[in-house]
């Protein structure tokens, strides 16, 4: 049986929101590099850590999002 390609407002919606997640994550890292004398960068390492997360889930779940597409689509083509 063959997946359905239909792409509503939850495919959006859900791709947007991994983007915003993972974009916090990114400018709170920033932020504390440039501003906050910590020596070792939390954010950082969570943020590295959730795109490991976005890359396996893609593998499982690759039509519930543009954002799981998109990281298949790397997969594929650095092989």
């Amino acid at each position: 049986m063959q997946a359905t390609k239909y792409r509503g407002k939850w495919y959006y919606l859900n791709g947007y929101t991994i983007l915003v997640i993972l974009g916090f994550f990114l400018f709170k890292s920033a932020y504390d590099i440039l501003f906050v004398s910590f020596k070792a960068n939390i954010f950082l390492t969570i943020y590295v850590q959730l795109w490991g997360i976005v890359f396996l889930l893609a593998y499982f779940f690759e039509e519930n999002n543009f954002v799981f597409r998109w990281a298949i689509k790397i997969c594929k083509k650095s092989t």
